[in-house]
């Protein structure tokens, strides 16, 4: 019978692939796995590291962030009280030339006022001198008058 004879040939066939199953499994189990579990190994520790490293940055992060903060907050306080002084002295500068030019304005408005009043007198004193003068001309040729000077200032000024 022809189907018992491939028994033979089955069994032959078994223990090939027993072999070869066999070399192929203690190849990777000897060879490929201790290869894999120490690259796996090592990309977990170079993961752990990095994770570590990023949690130190991290911490360093929010420590110059919380310094920076505070000096953020420090120059503005600066700033702000730099301001305000700048202010102050802007306004008592101002307020100190303003008084400045208020004393000017008045000595120049005294000075100008006593200048107008001088000149109202010597107006008032010369438009006086042309009134008598006037005053005797007219009584002399017109009226035929002759009047002294002096009787004509008194009459004109009420003195």
């Amino acid at each position: 019978m022809p189907q018992i004879s491939q028994i033979d040939s089955f069994l032959s066939q078994i223990f090939w692939f027993f072999l070869a199953f066999g070399i192929i499994y203690y190849f990777v189990l000897k060879i490929m796995s201790p290869k894999v579990s120490s690259v796996i190994a090592e990309r977990e520790n170079i993961i752990t590291s990095d994770i570590a490293a990023a949690e130190n940055m991290r911490g360093e992060a929010a420590k110059t962030t919380s310094d920076l903060e505070k000096a953020l907050a420090k120059s503005r306080s600066v700033s702000q009280k730099i301001i305000s002084d700048a202010e102050k002295s802007a306004k008592d500068n101002y307020n100190s030339q303003i008084k400045d030019v208020e004393q000017k304005f008045k000595a120049d408005f005294q000075n100008t006022e006593n200048e107008i009043i001088s000149a109202k007198k010597k107006a008032i004193e010369q438009l006086n001198k042309d009134a008598v003068s006037f005053v005797e001309q007219i009584l002399n040729k017109l009226a035929g008058l002759n009047i002294k000077k002096e009787v004509i200032e008194k009459v004109l000024t009420n003195k």
